[in-house]
């Protein structure tokens, strides 16, 4: 018989806090995606961070382009701009 088509699910409230998994919470929602934004704030700087910045500020671009935004595209150009609000904030921070 064939390969089979294995497909998994992840429950992204279920996941351990912890760094291997801080990228699927960053796709949650409520208090899931707060807490994950909070430690990649914490993060030291390092490639990961600024990658993950980077490409949030490149989605909520990519997004506003768009006329018409779907409920979960709308959802994913918060969360960008939460977290880019807290990485200037935090930025400013250490610049005074």
């Amino acid at each position: 018989m064939g390969e089979t088509l294995r497909i998994g699910f992840v429950v992204v409230h279920q996941l351990p806090v912890s760094p291997d998994t801080l990228l699927l919470r960053l796709l949650g929602k409520g208090s899931v995606q707060r807490q994950a934004i909070a430690e990649l704030l914490e993060l030291p700087e390092q490639p990961l961070k600024s990658i993950v910045l980077e490409n949030l500020i490149k989605l909520e671009v990519m997004l506003k382009s768009r006329r018409r935004r779907s409920k979960l595209e709308l959802n994913a150009v918060d969360r960008a701009r939460m977290i880019m609000r807290c990485s200037k904030e935090e930025l400013l921070q250490e610049l005074s």
